[in-house]
């Protein structure tokens, strides 16, 4: 996993010019990425607070 994030770094970091294209297309894709992992993590902590809510109330319940 370290060497694989490594050398995935390294490459961007250390890479040449590309002269790529890229069109609106790709702006969108990126920006639906970008919407979905806000919103993908927004989900993991709503629903791990509400575990933890939910926990705490049947302790303190008793």
């Amino acid at each position: 996993m370290h060497l694989t994030l490594f050398i995935f770094l390294f490459s961007i970091l250390f890479s040449n010019k590309a002269f790529a294209y890229l069109d609106g297309g790709t702006g969108a894709m990126i920006l639906q990425f970008i919407l979905a992992a806000i919103a993908g993590i927004v989900a993991y902590i709503g629903v791990t607070v509400d575990r933890f809510k939910k926990f705490f109330k049947r302790i303190f319940k008793r």
